[in-house]
C-alpha cells in the first residue's frame, strides 16, 4: 500500500540527514534520493511538510513501489528492512519484476481487508491521530 500516498517528514525518522543519531544519512538510503529528501524536508523549519511514498510513480497505484526497494528509494526504515530478509526479500524481487502477479496480489489483499468486520460501539474506536 505505500505504491501511493504521502508521508509527513517527520515520520521517516530522519533517515536522511540524521540516521539513528550519527548525523549521516541512512546508508541504506540512495544518496542522490536522500539529497532530494533534504530539501523536500528542510531541518528547523517549524513545518512538517509531505513527501511521496514512491518516488517513481508517485499518483500511480502500482508496483514501481517495489521496483524502488530494490534501488534504495524506500522512504521508511520498513521499506529497507525488507531487503535484509530472505522471504520477504523475494517477495520484493517478486513483485518488482512482476507487475500482473502484484496486481492479482493486491486486489486479492484488498477484498480480503474489505471482509474485516467493523467494530462499532464499545468495540470501536475512532482515533484523532493515527499515528498513535
Amino acid at each position: 500500500a505505500h505504491s501511493i500516498g504521502d508521508s509527513h517528514c517527520s515520520a521517516i525518522g530522519g533517515r536522511e540527514r540524521n540516521f539513528k543519531n550519527t548525523g549521516k544519512p541512512d546508508p541504506t538510503l540512495d544518496p542522490k534520493y536522500a539529497a532530494k529528501l533534504r530539501k523536500q524536508c528542510p531541518a528547523s523549519q517549524g513545518t512538517d511538510p509531505t513527501v511521496s511514498l514512491d518516488p517513481i510513480t508517485p499518483d500511480v497505484l502500482d508496483n514501481k513501489y517495489y521496483v524502488g526497494v530494490l534501488k534504495h528509494l524506500g522512504l521508511f526504515t520498513s521499506d529497507a528492512t525488507l531487503l535484509t530478509d530472505e522471504a520477504t526479500s523475494a517477495e520484493v524481487h517478486l513483485y518488482a519484476y512482476n507487475p500482473a502477479i502484484w496486481r492479482k496480489k493486491f486486489v486479492a489483499a484488498i477484498i480480503k481487508m474489505g471482509e474485516i468486520q467493523v467494530k462499532t460501539g464499545d468495540d470501536g474506536e475512532v482515533r484523532k491521530n493515527c499515528a498513535l
